[in-house]
């Protein structure tokens, strides 16, 4: 045994117990162990980034999907407001020449009214009343001015 230590090799009881083994072949062991645990390590983590490859990939995919659909809802909603300011601008229109249309009926019944008033036998309600002696309407008349 002091042989072998002299070699500069020292031996420890195996794990039966039934010799000597080398620290260098329990290095080496140890070594081996390592190596497994990192190769295990290893494919598990390639694992995790496959996993994280494949959820980015469809996280990107969800995106571009949810950017394609705004694109389209932008669209929808410049549509939507083209239209709506078409209506309101047919709106203002049809308001305007209601307008006019409406100053245009005053316009008219009030030139009616001052020609009827100018005429000497009629009253202001175009009724031949009474009052077509004294050559004006003085409010006699059954109809209502």
């Amino acid at each position: 045994m002091l042989a072998a230590a002299d070699a500069g090799e020292c031996r420890v009881p195996d794990l039966d117990g039934n010799g000597m083994e080398s620290l260098g072949a329990l290095k080496l062991d140890e070594m081996h162990g390592k190596l497994v645990t990192a190769n295990l390590e290893s494919r598990k983590l390639q694992a995790e980034i496959r996993r994280l490859q494949t959820s980015l990939a469809q996280a990107r995919e969800d995106y571009n999907k949810v950017l394609t659909e705004k694109a389209i809802m932008g669209k929808d909603v410049l549509t939507n407001e083209e239209q709506r300011l078409e209506v309101q601008k047919a709106m203002l229109d049809m308001r305007i020449q209601n307008a006019r249309i409406q100053e245009e009926a005053e316009a008219m019944q009030f030139a009616n009214v001052r020609a009827r008033l100018a005429h000497p036998y009629l009253c202001a309600c175009v009724h031949m009343c009474r009052c077509v002696f004294v050559r004006r309407c003085v409010g006699s008349c059954e109809c209502v001015l």
